[in-house]
């Protein structure tokens, strides 16, 4: 991306990701600061601190699945789930652990 493509999307643009990683390998080739390469740059540095965090985010790995079972205590009827997003998933204890499974990865998917 050249530097002039950045200037561009100095205040209304939104980065795709593609141009966020783009923005971020020009920056580390740099050698400078954060502050220093968005001013020199045209960009406001926040949008470089934004970027990082969310790419850094997605790599995240996969959530593992742990099947519990109850030896000889009552199974509550109903399941509560918080997935790193902090969205919380309560279902009946019967529901299938696939369909469980599919569920998670489309809600915690950064492109949804």
């Amino acid at each position: 991306m050249a530097k002039a493509a950045l200037a561009l999307y100095r205040k209304s643009h939104r980065w795709t990701e593609h141009e966020a990683r783009e923005a971020l390998a020009r920056l580390d080739a740099s050698g400078m600061s954060v502050r220093a390469f968005a001013a020199r740059e045209g960009v406001d540095h926040q949008r470089f601190y934004w970027w990082r965090q969310r790419l850094s985010a997605s790599k995240k790995p996969a959530a593992k699945f742990v099947e519990l079972k109850a030896a000889g205590a009552i199974v509550s009827e109903r399941v509560e789930v918080v997935l790193r997003s902090d969205r919380v998933l309560r279902f009946s204890a019967t529901l299938d652990t696939g369909a469980l499974r599919r569920l998670v990865e489309a809600l915690e998917d950064d492109r949804c």
